[in-house]
């Protein structure tokens, strides 16, 4: 077999002892998820010559519009932390779009803790930081942005209390992202919390939250107050830590793509594929899962379009112990592990990964004892629908 490495294992039991706490610190409150139906050093961010946004940029910034989210990760009793309510885009919107005004930035500066792999120095990336009011020791599980609500980054936390947290992003004019709000994080809604998987949008904006207890999809609009219903069992092995829909015009389109293995084990972690249909609220299992590559890591899954620097193939980067790997697709829509090359890595231990909808853009995080946030630009945004 071949691996990917196994340096995120060393922090599953971190993992477990932050769920019992936090299991701990709620009682026996049930969540609503539980009772649904060798290379170059990295170059300066974008329009900068420095190792910070350009001056004006700053100078532009404004705070999310009236009535979108601004709870507290810290606030509790803030009404937008009632999870009956929608997933905003807490993000400032323009007549343009999204792009050109958005809310204040926490400082963003040139990757220091990352480096790129030496056949694709033409990327560009930078560290966006801790998400505020997240508390950064127990890291971030798994990052996605909703096609609908492009100004939203939803984090997968294993703080008290354990959850989904919402944070707005920022924009430049192009619609880069130069940063994160400087309001903290609001709670969004409970999360599952038998593990530390990922958590991805579908094209149609539904969340898929994988249940680790018993191999379920809880599906979750973003503009929704209530799951859209349950989707599966997967009929994958139990622990699932990467999952990512295929994108239109990819092989394997109209699957969804899991890293799944048993718990504790992680030798036994594989690539699967998961028949998928959209129709409906939310979306079907339409057929059982097929068993692809042996990864042998905790690892999540990011698509990238052959028209990104340095790909000439549809392509997909698995995220795991500190670094992203590259791997051409085959005609199934999985890695060919014999094309295996190092897009980057990282001095800490990296964890749940995303696209971008609007600029196609690489967002990862640090799993678990790490408080990062990055962002890699440079990508042709992946086809719609």
């Amino acid at each position: 077999m071949s691996y990917l490495g196994e340096g995120r294992m060393k922090h599953s039991g971190w993992a477990l002892v932050a769920l019992t706490m936090a299991c701990a610190a709620e009682g026996e409150s049930a969540g609503a998820f539980g009772t649904g139906s060798g290379g170059g050093e990295i170059a300066d961010g974008p329009g900068s010559t420095g190792s910070r946004p350009p001056d004006d940029a700053a100078d532009t910034m404004q705070g999310p519009d009236d009535g979108d989210s601004t709870g507290s990760a810290e606030d509790d009793d803030d009404d937008d932390d009632d999870p009956s309510g929608p997933l905003l885009d807490v993000g400032s919107d323009t007549s343009d779009g999204h792009c050109g005004t958005p809310p204040p930035l926490q400082a963003a500066e040139a990757c220091e803790s990352a480096v790129l792999g030496a056949d694709f120095e033409a990327y560009e990336c930078w560290q966006l930081g801790a998400v505020p009011g997240l508390d950064p020791t127990f890291g971030y599980a798994g990052l996605a942005i909703a096609p609908d609500a492009p100004n939203t980054l939803v984090v997968r936390s294993y703080q008290d209390p354990p959850g989904l947290y919402r944070v707005a992003l920022s924009r430049n004019a192009d619609c880069e992202i130069i940063g994160l709000a400087d309001e903290p994080a609001s709670f969004w809604w409970d999360g599952e919390l038998g593990g530390f998987g990922d958590i991805a949008f579908s094209p149609s904006s539904v969340l898929a939250e994988p249940q680790q207890t018993n191999g379920e999809l809880v599906l979750l609009p973003h503009d929704g107050a209530m799951p859209a219903g349950v989707a599966g069992p997967l009929g994958v092995d139990i622990q699932v830590a990467g999952l990512s829909f295929v994108p239109a015009g990819f092989p394997g389109a109209d699957t969804l793509k899991v890293v799944a293995g048993q718990n504790g084990n992680p030798s036994s972690f594989d690539w699967w594929s998961v028949p998928i249909d959209y129709a409906g609220p939310g979306l079907q299992l339409t057929g059982s899962p097929s068993e692809g590559p042996a990864l042998g890591a905790y690892a999540s899954i990011v698509f990238v379009s052959a028209d990104s620097p340095g790909f000439s193939v549809p392509s997909a980067l698995v995220i795991d112990a500190g670094a992203a790997t590259a791997y051409e697709l085959d005609t199934n829509g999985d890695p060919s592990l014999a094309s295996a090359r190092t897009f980057l890595t990282a001095d800490f231990n990296t964890g749940g990964g995303t696209t971008d909808p609007t600029t196609g853009a690489f967002l990862f995080s640090s799993a678990l004892l790490g408080d990062e946030v990055l962002v890699v630009n440079g990508f042709v945004p992946l086809p719609e629908g």
